[in-house]
């Protein structure tokens, strides 16, 4: 899988399973405002999804310095 391929899995593909592509999974007008602003090209190297400079809830922007840096594990 190319990383544009991986990127479209989780995002419109992911809302498309999620039945929801009509609120998310794209940037379009009318969608909620959720997105990651990178500081480097995820096309290039996939692990700059890593490189978060701006993070955006709801069209709020959310303090990426405040962002939990541990990763979340779930064990059953």
């Amino acid at each position: 899988m190319t990383s544009s391929e991986a990127i479209v899995a989780g995002t419109r593909n992911g809302a498309l399973a999620a039945r929801a592509l009509e609120d998310f999974g794209t940037i379009e007008v009318g969608k909620f405002a959720d997105l990651v602003l990178l500081d480097a090209n995820p096309l290039d190297d996939i692990r700059n999804i890593r490189r978060q400079s701006m993070v955006m809830k709801e069209g709020k922007v959310i303090d990426v310095n405040a962002l939990p840096t541990n990763p979340v594990m779930f064990v059953p």
